[in-house]
Formats: structure tokens, sequence, C-alpha cells
């Protein structure tokens, strides 16, 4: 919490002259947070209840985007209180009960149970953090169905609203009582937390800027090998610098929109383009409260198309034999709303996309599996493909050498998630939990998922396989059987086939694009749209500064806020970095 945006008066003007509603939403949550703390339970229910009758007047969507989390129930405990909160669903009506965790009736079934301080639920009902990296970072502990918690955050998520705005206009008598509690508040926080947050600002500022010179002298040090391609480049803008006004304009960034917020949070961070699916098993991020509707899809496409922008709808899973028409469907409407291009593999959709709408462009999803100019150059001349999304396999040299051998566009992956396997072929996910990737479009499917917490050890499991434990202080990943540890016969317990971290190509920019490649993609539509948000500008930051001359290194700030969102807390350079296994 920032201590200088927590004044919000003129010195001049006594505290008590300003309502709690004049108070900056830092102010607020801190306000609420001590009210919490202060106030006897038998007054907090009712609190909570005049909230969620307030969040329902204010957000009329909300009732239909909890509808799939009926007969649900979540015990959420912030770490601060001694009180928690029982939160059910019915009929998409939420139900929020202020209860201590030793008065829970023995005979309540959770499904969930979320633990974290109320600092980290104020930051996300704002929208201003990634449940996942909190997720990973441990300072968001699960427990349960994940089903169950995928689809809540997806539900408020997937909003766009900041859920905490305007929630204060209460009824009396709490608006008296809170507007003279605020000054009360107010002349207390000026007094005694103000000068204790400004010198903690102060000493944070100063850890972050030796933290900063740290990261800059370790990126120094890093062994980079130079690559042809790389050098390539830096040879071409020495001695053309018109090279760098033309090629450059022409790239794409690419993002993830798992949300129709997520959608307005990439385009107005940046993004030249968006991906996205429906909510079906005609993509491959088929989760619970995740992606669109029909009508969504219409009002993001004008979205984007106001703005300039394109929108790309990932129909990329394999139709299952007899059953196509749901995947004919999903390509009928994105035509017919007018969508930018097509994302697929199923050779039976590419034949059907290229004879009923020629004109729409067709990319060639990573699930197709091609890596070869022969089999790129087959997918061109018998279905017209545009552009063809690699396989993270690839090293520099060979993306520069392939673009030479095929006639079309190429996108490469830049940031995010990544896996070892035969790109989304996962058989293992399919083994253990009966649902194939390729067809019903979700690996590791949330409702096989379930978190254990014993002893700070956190466990994670896939159907009936145990896949990892975290220690206490170790940072967490996601629950996929690639990404899991194994003891072998007579060995230790080790990641046998990549461990739980996250692609970033940020310092491969210059290089990429000199290896021909068209678009960069953003991995992580499961994301929230503080994620979409926030790696996208970043992104957007270090393509304006290549554009200028200027490496990834001159933005360490950015390179900290994007290794932030890491998976696992780790960062890879994959494929990209001679030695990657």
């Amino acid at each position: 919490m920032d201590a200088s945006t927590l004044s919000f008066r003129n010195a001049s003007s006594p505290a008590r002259s300003f309502p709690f509603l004049s108070m900056s939403a830092e102010r607020q949550d801190l306000f609420f947070s001590l009210a919490l703390t202060a106030l006897p339970r038998p007054m907090i229910t009712p609190l909570c209840r005049i909230i969620v009758a307030r969040l329902e007047h204010r957000i009329p969507g909300l009732k239909e985007r909890l509808r799939p989390l009926d007969g649900k129930t979540v015990f959420i405990q912030p770490k601060d209180l001694t009180v928690g909160f029982l939160l059910s669903i019915s009929n998409g009506h939420p139900h929020l009960t202020a209860i201590s965790p030793e008065s829970l009736p023995k005979k309540t079934e959770m499904d969930a149970r979320l633990e974290a301080s109320l600092e980290v639920f104020f930051h996300l009902l704002h929208g201003e953090s990634d449940g996942d990296a909190l997720f990973f970072s441990r300072d968001l502990k699960v427990d349960g169905d994940m089903s169950v918690v995928v689809a809540l955050r997806n539900a408020m998520d997937g909003l766009g609203e900041d859920l905490l705005k305007d929630v204060f206009t209460l009824p009396q008598p709490f608006r008296s009582l809170f507007n003279r509690a605020g000054g009360v508040a107010n002349r207390c926080l000026d007094r005694i937390i103000d000068p204790f947050l400004k010198k903690t600002a102060k000493l944070e500022n100063r850890l972050s800027k030796i933290q900063a010179e740290i990261d800059a002298l370790r990126q120094k040090e890093e062994d980079s090998p130079l690559k042809s391609v790389h050098n390539s480049i830096e040879k071409d803008q020495e001695n053309n610098a018109d090279l760098r006004g033309t090629a450059k304009n022409a790239i794409e960034l690419l993002a993830p929109a798992g949300t129709p917020a997520a959608l307005r949070s990439a385009i107005d961070a940046g993004a030249n383009a968006v991906y996205l699916g429906f909510r079906d098993e005609t993509n491959a991020r088929n989760y619970p409260g995740l992606n669109f509707t029909r009508e969504d899809l219409k009002e993001g496409i004008a979205y984007a198309h106001q703005r300039g922008r394109r929108v790309h709808v990932a129909i990329n899973t394999y139709a299952a034999a007899g059953h196509m028409d749901s995947w004919y469907k999903a390509i009928d409407t994105a035509a017919e709303l007018g969508a930018d291009a097509l994302i697929m593999a199923d050779m039976g959709l590419l034949s059907y996309a290229s004879q009923h709408y020629p004109d729409l462009s067709r990319h060639l999803s990573v699930q197709a599996g091609a890596s070869t100019p022969a089999a790129i150059q087959f997918y061109y001349e018998m279905f017209g493909i545009n552009r063809m999304v690699l396989p993270r396999m690839f090293t520099l040299d060979e993306i520069a050498a392939l673009k030479e051998k095929v006639p079309i566009e190429i996108e490469t992956f830049i940031f995010g998630s990544l896996s070892p396997m035969s790109e989304g072929r996962c058989a293992l996910s399919a083994y253990a939990t009966g649902r194939s990737p390729n067809l019903c479009g979700v690996c590791s499917p949330a409702e096989h998922v379930r978190y254990k917490n014993e002893d700070g050890v956190l466990i994670s499991q896939l159907g009936d396989f145990v896949i990892n434990r975290f220690g206490k202080d170790e940072a967490a990943g996601y629950p996929t059987l690639c990404k899991g540890r194994y003891i072998p016969k007579g060995g230790e317990a080790s990641y046998l086939f990549e461990k739980p971290e996250c692609l970033n190509a940020a310092e491969y920019i210059a290089s990429l694009r000199a290896a021909g490649v068209t678009s960069f993609k953003i991995e992580g539509r499961q994301r929230s749209r503080f994620y979409t948000t926030e790696v996208v500008s970043c992104f957007r930051a270090l393509l304006d500064a290549e554009a200028s001359g200027k490496s990834a290194d001159s933005l360490p700030d950015v390179l900290n806020r994007l290794r932030d969102l890491a998976e696992g807390g780790e960062e890879t350079r994959g494929a990209y970095r001679k030695g990657w296994r």
C-alpha cells in the first residue's frame, strides 16, 4: 500500500468534514480492515449482506456469472482476522456469512477454502493482482476442489469491474456510522499510521533500487551466446537505419483473452490483436467460467475493430468423430460476426473453413504438430493457411531457416507457460482424468484437481495421482502431470519432464524479428485480466524500446514485473537458449 496515496484532503481542511466516501481507495481498504477487526461479530454479517446487495445492484451480470457455482460453498479466511466468511451460491445469488473457523458446523461440507491477508483479498477484488501469481508465491493458500476456485475466480474477474468500487454507499445507519468513524480514523491515520507507512515506503524504494542494480549486474554476467541471427540483426541495424522503421512497424503483439474483460484490458494495454475461444470443447482452454458466448464475441469484435485491432478465434481442438456440429457452428459464428482469423489444427475443419469462408484468414495451431517445411507446405497448399503458430521447440536459427522455406507468416510464443510434451497432446492428462486435451479442450481439468495443505506443505493431486509436494517456502506451479515431480525406481523425487516455470523471451525480441517472425504471442487465456494488462503493457514497452535501439536490459522494472507473474516463480528462455532440454 503506497503511503503517498493515503492522503486525500487539503492540509487546511479538517478531517471531520470529509465523509468516508471521500477517502482514497487505499484508505477505504485500510479503514475497512480496521472496522472488520474492531466491529462486534454480530454486526459483520449484516454489513456483508449489505455489501453483497450493493454488488448485485451495481453489477447486473454478477448473478449470471455465478450461476455455474450453484450449490457450492467456499470458506474465505483473512489471516488478519479471527473471523472468516462462508460464501455459498444459490441460483446465482451469493450468501456471505461471517463465522469463526471453530464455529463452523461439523456437517458443513466446504468445496474449497481460501486463505490470505486482507490486503491480498482487497487487491483481488480491486482487480489489481493475478490470483495465479499469488498462488505460485504461496501468498494465496488454496485447499479443496480447484474447479470451484477456478470458476469463482473467472466469474469475478470476468466482470471486468473493481468489485469494491462504490460498495460503501451504504444506507442508514451504516452511512452515518462510517462517516463519523471516518473522521476519527483519518486523524488516527494521519498521526500514527501515515508516518510509519511513509518511512516504510522510503525503505521499499531504496531496496527496490538496490535490487534493480543487482538484477542489472546479473543480467550482464549471464552467459548469453550470440546466434547468427542475433548478429545479423545488429549488423543490419548499424548499416541500414531505414530497416528498423519498416520491419518493426509490422510486428504484431498477440494477447490472450479468456474473458470479455481481459479482451478490453489487452487492447487498452496496447495489444495489436487478441485470441480467444468459445465456451465449449472447440477450444483448448475449456475451463469453467472462461471464454466467450456469441454475444460476448460480437461485442468483443466491435470493441477491437473500433480501435483498429484484430480478433483471432481459436477452434484448435479436434472434432469428435460423428459429432462435428459444434465445431462447424463455431466456425460459422466466428465468420458471421467478423472475426479476423481462425486458429485450427483439425484438417477437416481447415477444409470446411477454406471452402465456406475462403477470405477468412486461417492460422495453423501448434496442436497440428507441423514442424517441418514439408508439413507446413502441405497445409498451405491444401487449405491455404496464412500463418503458422510454431511449436515451442525451435531455436532462433531453426526459425530463420524455416521462414526462408515457407511462404506464410510465422507466429511464436514469447511469454507464458511451457509444455514439454507434443504441444497439447498430453496422453498423461487423458490417462489420469479420462478427458483428452485435444478432444475436450482441457489439460488437467479443474474438476479433477485438488489441493491440500499439511503443516505448510502444499500437496497437489490430479485424479488419483499425487503429482507434487511444495515445501513451506517453495513456489508452487500448475497441477499438470508434465510438470510433476516423480520418484524413479531407486531414485529421489525430481522433475523428470520439466520444472514449473515460465517462458520469457524478452531478450530475443530483435533476434526473433530478424528471423522473420510476424507475431509475438503471449500465453495465458486462463489467467486474470490483471495478468493480461501487465504482460501486454510490459511487452509493449519492450517492443517500443527495441524499436528505438534499446535492449530489454534497459528496462529492469519491466522485467521484474514479468518475473513476478512467472509460474513457479521461475523463468526460462526455452529452446531460444542453447542447452535447453
